[in-house]
């Protein structure tokens, strides 16, 4: 009954906080234009993390190349809008190829382990960022700027960021009650383990980063629209890479509302310390993430979480779908 109750109040917050963001817009405060410009980064770098956090956090694939997947989500949907689609279409659109090619190059990604196989994801996407500035009708050095769309008032992009950054969470939520989120867990524990009791692990990884791939894509569309302007030296960067793991190891790896709780952590310090001296926040960043690897190596959200995680099965019912 206890936990009943608890599980009761988690869910009445989550409801609350929803309702807020919902209504944010529409509520006059000081400072709000720029307070609802750092949000929109925010649930922007909550979908980034998500996306590592799908692979990294539940299987433990550690990559170092979704900056590849961000630029190029980034770069097709400045190409569909070009093209003329409506923009929610090139973003969707953008996302579904990214996610498409992901699944050949996970293949290839895959073959490797361990530190292998995260020297083969960064290669990735120092691959396209070179090959994006090599090639002067892909973008060359000059980049590319996105035409004015529906999405380029404020509001509605807000409204899309969020609507992103909620998705990402029930994707991640879902995944860690479905068999396929077991098999990941197991997977990131022990993979020969995994491989001899039956887990499809190609299968699983391979899936897991079709998703993840298009969230990253969304991400990087999402902040293509955004800024209007986009370079392969900015959404290639590993910086976007680096930003996603230490968004998700800081909110919680595995957890679905860890990537939420990492970026808005990130947006406040890269806001609020960056004027005061460029890259200023990256220290601080660097020594935070140092302390929670240490202090709290499951993330900040793992002071308000049970022993017991809602979403994630017992022991015994993992017995019995076993069964």
């Amino acid at each position: 009954m206890k936990n009943k109750k608890s599980n009761q109040a988690v869910y009445s917050i989550i409801g609350m906080s929803g309702v807020v963001a919902l209504a944010l817009p529409w509520i006059p405060f000081p400072l709000k234009k720029y307070i609802l410009s750092v949000l929109t980064f925010a649930y922007i770098y909550t979908t980034l993390g998500q996306s590592w956090n799908l692979l990294g956090g539940f299987a433990k694939q550690f990559s170092l190349g979704h900056a590849a997947f961000f630029g190029l989500g980034a770069f097709l949907t400045a190409f569909n809008l070009h093209l003329g689609f409506p923009a929610i279409l090139a973003l969707l659109a953008a996302a579904l190829l990214v996610a498409i090619f992901s699944y050949p190059m996970g293949n290839i990604c895959f073959s490797a382990k361990g530190p292998y196989f995260t020297i083969i994801t960064l290669a990735l996407a120092e691959i396209f960022r070179i090959i994006f500035l090599w090639r002067p009708e892909l973008s060359g050095s000059e980049g590319v700027t996105l035409p004015v769309n529906f999405f380029s008032k404020n509001v509605s992009f807000y409204y899309l960021s969020l609507g992103m950054a909620a998705g990402s969470i029930w994707i991640a939520h879902q995944l860690s009650k479905s068999n396929l989120g077991l098999s990941l867990r197991s997977i990131g524990d022990d993979e020969e383990a995994s491989a001899e009791l039956g887990v499809r692990v190609r299968y699983a990884k391979s899936i897991t980063l079709f998703i993840s791939a298009a969230l990253a894509a969304l991400a990087g569309g999402a902040y293509g629209i955004f800024t209007q302007y986009l370079s392969p030296n900015d959404v290639f960067s590993i910086i976007y890479s680096l930003d996603a793991i230490f968004i998700s190891i800081v909110g919680g790896m595995g957890l679905a509302f860890g990537p939420l709780v990492g970026a808005l952590l990130f947006s406040v310090l890269e806001e609020t310390l960056n004027p005061l001296a460029p890259g200023a926040h990256l220290l601080f960043l660097g020594a935070i993430l140092i302390a929670i690897m240490f202090l709290l190596p499951k993330g900040l959200l793992s002071l308000f979480q049970k022993k017991e995680l809602p979403g994630r099965p017992r022991p015994e019912e993992i017995e019995a779908r076993g069964k």
